[in-house]
């Protein structure tokens, strides 16, 4: 079955896992052959499946995490420009990235280290 608008613009299959469970033959053929294969439980997405060979293993995963981590730091600057207080300009966000610096560095003076 082929993505409708959930993966517009992206070339992938949908498979089941009931057809996961029957089919591996089917699904491991595409996988060779280049695709891209979505996972899904019940319509919804669970996972994805990606072609890779012992060459390009390492090199896949290293481009998945930082895939991931690109992610993650948009979600904790989308996070920062919605919590942050109207008005801020660069002064102020300096003056509390020090102030929490020195927070920090005088709460680790305090420290016992090796007891």
């Amino acid at each position: 079955m082929r993505v409708g608008d959930f993966g517009k613009g992206f070339d992938m299959d949908m498979v089941t896992v009931r057809d996961f469970r029957t089919s591996p033959t089917k699904i491991r053929n595409r996988l060779k052959s280049g695709a891209t294969v979505v996972l899904t439980n019940h319509g919804v997405p669970m996972a994805i499946l990606l072609g890779t060979d012992a060459t390009s293993l390492v090199d896949t995963l290293a481009a998945i995490d930082q895939a991931r981590a690109v992610r993650a730091v948009a979600r904790m600057q989308m996070a920062a420009r919605q919590s942050c207080p109207a008005g801020m300009d660069m002064d102020d966000i300096d003056a509390v990235i020090a102030a929490a610096r020195k927070d920090r560095k005088n709460g680790q003076r305090h420290v016992k280290r090796g007891h």
